[in-house]
């Protein structure tokens, strides 16, 4: 099994178009019937923080990304900045879609923010009719 702390997993994501691309396979993936259900959650302590548990599953290659299963963790505790945390925290969890055997263990705030700024980008070219170049 792998493990990447926030470090590796920075160092790791691809370019802006390649992130751009794996978002709207994400999305296309999503039409064509990957299993993703609703967000269950839960409100662990002030009624302003929240976690999510987020599953997914595609069964078969789609867009050019192979078969997946996993689930990402979000929290979010907006008190978190002042003692020097992220307000926003996060796990993945990747499995073998075959065996279902734990693969890696990814700390997911930098994913997350990188997905939510592409799939924005990718839905901005599809009404806009342009592709962004760079991230602000």
């Amino acid at each position: 099994m792998r493990y990447l702390a926030v470090a590796d997993t920075i160092a790791a994501m691809p370019p802006l178009a390649e992130q751009l691309r794996l978002a709207e396979a994400a999305l296309i993936a999503v039409g064509a019937g990957a299993e993703v259900p609703g967000k269950s959650s839960v409100h662990p302590r002030p009624q302003s923080s929240i976690a999510y548990a987020m599953p997914a599953n595609l069964t078969q290659a789609v867009a050019g990304v192979r078969p997946a299963f996993g689930m990402k963790w979000v929290t979010v505790f907006p008190d978190n900045p002042v003692s020097g945390l992220p307000a926003i925290d996060g796990l993945i969890v990747l499995n073998d879609p075959d065996t279902l055997a734990t693969t890696a263990l990814i700390a997911g705030s930098a994913i997350t923010a990188a997905r939510t700024a592409a799939v924005s980008g990718v839905a901005f070219a599809r009404l806009v009719g342009e592709t962004p170049s760079r991230a602000t």
